[in-house]
């Protein structure tokens, strides 16, 4: 077995300028959607900012977002945030939904993603917040379609259904 001692390009001093990335300007919070903004305050469900994960949080009923600026585009923040706000549903003083998740993968867990996803493309399709909305839905709807088909076969290869 041969070893060998690699560095981060950081660390490098002198190699052409190519080797190095430019970091991407941060999105300015001055791209946020009013109408979107009104839309999620309106849900009820906290929104928490920090980090660098989205997800919801049942226990303590928030949805947990990195910042906006850590965003490529507003859209990429409005879609996520439409898809972990979907997941508040399942708090008891919500429709209280629950699908048997057992673990990450299981048929429960794809149940879940599933509902997210379908409640997120359709709520952006209704909505329509950002400037484009033509071009990007088409786009996003392919994406989408591409997420809810991956977790509908994770879903239906499983020989067991939720309880």
């Amino acid at each position: 077995m041969k070893g060998y001692t690699v560095f981060n390009c950081e660390q490098v001093d002198g190699l052409p300028a190519h080797f190095y990335s430019k970091p991407a300007a941060p999105l300015p919070v001055s791209a946020r959607i009013a109408s979107a903004d009104r839309f999620f305050a309106a849900t009820g469900v906290a929104l928490r900012h920090g980090g660098a994960r989205a997800y919801y949080s049942q226990a303590s009923d928030h949805v947990q977002m990195p910042p906006f600026e850590s965003f490529r585009d507003a859209e990429s923040y409005y879609t996520t945030l439409l898809h972990e706000s979907t997941h508040a549903t399942k708090h008891p003083k919500r429709p209280s939904r629950e699908f048997g998740r057992k673990r990450w993968g299981g048929a429960g867990y794809a149940a879940k993603e599933l509902v997210a996803e379908l409640g997120a493309g359709k709520i952006h399709t209704l909505r329509c917040w950002t400037r484009g909305a033509v071009r990007t839905q088409r786009h996003k709807s392919i994406r989408n379609a591409k997420s809810l088909k991956s977790w509908r076969e994770r879903r239906d290869s499983n020989p067991r259904p939720p309880a």
